[in-house]
């Protein structure tokens, strides 16, 4: 499995609901399989453009993306139980109703 965290300041809604990448040819659907695990993507979308409205962040969110190598044996709640353990732990230090997962 691989866990890669990055910083964005926006284009995440679009990618997560259409699959498409700024520069990619191909949608994330035509190259893998994308599962929901957890988040409200409406909350986070209405979240980080009030940030965008109001502060000059070079970065309104984290982005974690995990890939699991071998994802056509893992089922989906196993999957979400793997993600729910992750955020757990990167966010052990802080309130888990300010989370936006």
């Amino acid at each position: 499995m691989l866990i890669r965290i990055t910083t964005n300041s926006q284009g995440i809604e679009n990618y997560l609901e259409t699959g498409q990448k700024k520069g990619r040819d191909y949608t994330r659907d035509e190259m893998d399989k994308r599962v929901y695990l957890s988040g409200d993507l409406s909350a986070f979308a209405s979240a980080t453009q009030l940030t965008r409205k109001t502060k000059k962040w070079k970065a309104h969110y984290l982005h974690f993306t995990t890939s699991f190598l071998d994802e056509e044996n893992i089922d989906n709640e196993k999957m979400k139980k793997i993600n729910d353990e992750i955020l757990a732990f990167y966010f052990s230090a802080h309130d888990k109703d300010k989370l936006f997962y």
